[in-house]
């Protein structure tokens, strides 16, 4: 017999406390696989949004525009996949067309308004704004870079990059006129 057991729990913590039985911790954790949250992982949305779609409106052809989708990657999703889910099956009750726009996505549920990532907050007006997948990626970048005081190794670490990838990036930006936000 197998037994595959998820938690959003930090068991070792439900351990020390006396929630959590030790030899029954130890009997499940055969082989652990940690599945980073869904805040730490924004390039899985896009294609969980297309699933979604196609589960949710399987007759219909629905899609997301542009700045949906940058407003869906902005978000924290402290429920994960499945507040993505509901989000999603909300939205194509909501939408009047067949593109989801933002405003059907910003509809509040039972806990009020939806988390945006802070350092997203700047984003999501140049999504509304129409700018291109490569412009966001660079608004992004220059943000993250700005909040993290020009720290190029800490920005690297937090937009999941290669530093090297991070300095052709600023130096593109600094070639085409735009300020480098490092020196600032």
């Amino acid at each position: 017999m197998r037994i595959i057991a998820a938690t959003n729990r930090d068991l070792g913590q439900a351990i020390d406390e006396g929630r959590f039985r030790e030899d029954l911790f130890y009997r499940l954790n055969v082989i652990p696989v940690y599945v980073p949250p869904l805040r730490e992982r924004p390039d899985d949305i896009p294609p969980l949004v297309e699933f979604f779609l196609r589960k949710h409106s399987p007759d219909r052809p629905r899609t997301v525009a542009v700045p949906a989708l940058a407003w869906l990657r902005a978000q924290i999703w402290r429920g994960n996949a499945r507040e993505l889910e509901n989000a999603i099956e909300r939205a194509l009750v909501l939408a009047e067309g067949d593109e989801i726009r933002v405003e059907d996505l910003r509809a509040r549920d039972a806990r009020g308004e939806p988390e945006v990532d802070p350092a997203a907050e700047s984003i999501e007006s140049a999504a509304e704004a129409s700018l291109s997948l490569q412009e966001l990626g660079a608004r992004y970048t220059e943000e993250i870079l700005r909040r993290c005081n020009g720290n190029k190794v800490h920005a690297a670490a937090i937009l999941k990059i290669d530093r090297k990838t991070l300095y052709r990036r600023a130096g593109r930006r600094a070639r085409e006129g735009e300020s480098d936000p490092t020196r600032d």
